[in-house]
């Protein structure tokens, strides 16, 4: 449906190896890992077949260009830790994991039903706000890190509570609806441009493909579907740009 209303695309059958290559010299003439799921993963993730941006990911590459043209931008995952979101160091962003269920807020509750919700603020925020002349870079990096996330969690706890009208069956159907809790604050939050990661496994068929297939992806159509129909209730279809990758981004000949 997706596709027939003009709104999708398929490419298929392409990779990012840099040349041609046998079984017999791929070692020697490509940089790009082979064959491990997870090598291929994290290349699909990178799409750096020259090995010529050492630690990001294209859509961090992407964002670092938009922060660079002075627009506010953020990375966030669902659930999960990707390179694809990683940019250039030197651009001090970090990548925020969101959970699929509203927002995890640090327990202040020991298990005899005690709140010292005040004093442990206070305590964590002055041990951790600790700077001496001797401190080491790592620590205070650290330290800055876990402040600006505990309070990033206080300010998004409200929007990963909102409500979303739209219905989203499938295994990440949670995973869709936090995204369109993210893009539907992007205003009041004061970001313009954000780039999102939800992942989805189960596609390891060594054998019984069809049957796998048959059980995963109608899971992945209801999502994505349900994501599409989403976009459309908050009017914003036509200001978000939906890829779905595979890992295997590799043509080798026999």
């Amino acid at each position: 449906k997706i596709y027939d209303a003009g709104h999708g695309i398929f490419l298929a059958n392409f990779g990012h190896l840099s040349k041609a290559v046998t079984k017999y010299d791929w070692r020697l003439e490509t940089k790009t890992d082979l064959f491990s799921h997870f090598k291929m993963n994290h290349e699909a993730q990178k799409v750096d077949a020259f090995q010529e941006q050492a630690g990001t990911g294209v859509l961090g590459r992407l964002l670092d260009v938009m922060q660079e043209e002075n627009m506010t931008v953020g990375p966030i995952s669902i659930n999960t830790v990707t390179v694809m979101l990683d940019g250039k160091p030197e651009s001090g962003r970090l990548v925020d994991i969101l959970p699929s269920k509203g927002g995890k807020e640090f327990d202040f509750e020991n298990k005899n039903g005690l709140n010292f919700a005040d004093e442990l603020v206070t305590a964590i925020e002055e041990l951790n706000a600790g700077t001496k002349v001797n401190s080491g870079i790592f620590a205070n990096h650290f330290s800055q890190s876990f402040i600006d996330t505990w309070n990033k969690t206080d300010d998004l706890k409200d929007v990963l509570r909102s409500n979303i009208d739209t219905a989203i069956s499938g295994n990440r159907g949670n995973d869709f609806k936090q995204v369109l809790r993210m893009i539907k604050s992007a205003s009041e939050r004061g970001v313009n441009r954000e780039a999102f990661v939800v992942g989805r496994g189960g596609f390891d068929a060594h054998a019984g493909v069809m049957a796998n297939l048959d059980d995963n992806l109608p899971d992945v159509n209801n999502a994505v579907g349900g994501f599409y129909r989403g976009l459309k209730d908050i009017n914003m279809l036509d200001n978000v740009t939906t890829i779905i990758i595979s890992e295997f981004g590799r043509t080798i000949s026999p």
